[in-house]
């Protein structure tokens, strides 16, 4: 069973966030709920981020409705005995333009971990005068799925005692 320590918690839920680079964010709007695949990535505060066209219907749902849901799940663990997983429910903003270049690089080192590419000063201002929409999703619940450790339970995350100051 998991400890429960802040410290235990922190790795298990980074460990997931390393796990996949997609996740499903489900918006609601007047026709019903909308479920949509991001790429992702996220800050030291567990805070999610994804860039999606202004025109697509999630991103409108978010400008009447910031209230998402975000699951991500790998099927197998590394060593491919077990799944961990990720439900979370947060308020979606879109990201000043001042911040762009710094969620923009929170992106890049979370895509491009190889090290293959480079990214070019003032990129993340490039996707935005394209079309891009850079969105926060802060977290307000969030349960974590292992089942080597929980079998088929999820457990809540306490994120209030959860380290939030990492990077």
């Amino acid at each position: 069973m998991v400890n429960e320590k802040k410290s235990e918690w922190e790795k298990l839920v980074r460990e997931c966030l390393d796990s996949t680079t997609i996740a499903s964010v489900a918006t609601q709007d007047v026709g019903g709920v909308w479920v949509t695949s991001v790429y992702f990535s996220y800050d030291g505060k567990f805070n999610i981020y994804f860039i999606s066209p202004a025109a697509t219907r999630h991103m409108k749902a978010i400008k009447s409705n910031p209230k998402v849901a975000i699951s991500m799940f790998t099927p197998q663990s590394a060593a491919g005995t077990y799944q961990i997983g990720l439900q979370i429910e947060g308020t979606a903003t879109i990201v000043p333009d001042e911040e762009i270049e710094e969620v923009y690089s929170i992106r890049t080192k979370r895509l491009a971990a190889d090290n293959h590419w480079v990214p070019q000063p003032n990129e993340g201002h490039f996707v935005k005068d394209h079309g891009g929409v850079f969105v926060k999703v802060i977290p307000s619940s969030m349960l974590y799925i292992n089942t080597r450790l929980f079998g088929g339970n999820s457990k809540k995350v306490p994120l209030g005692d959860i380290v939030m100051d990492g990077n």
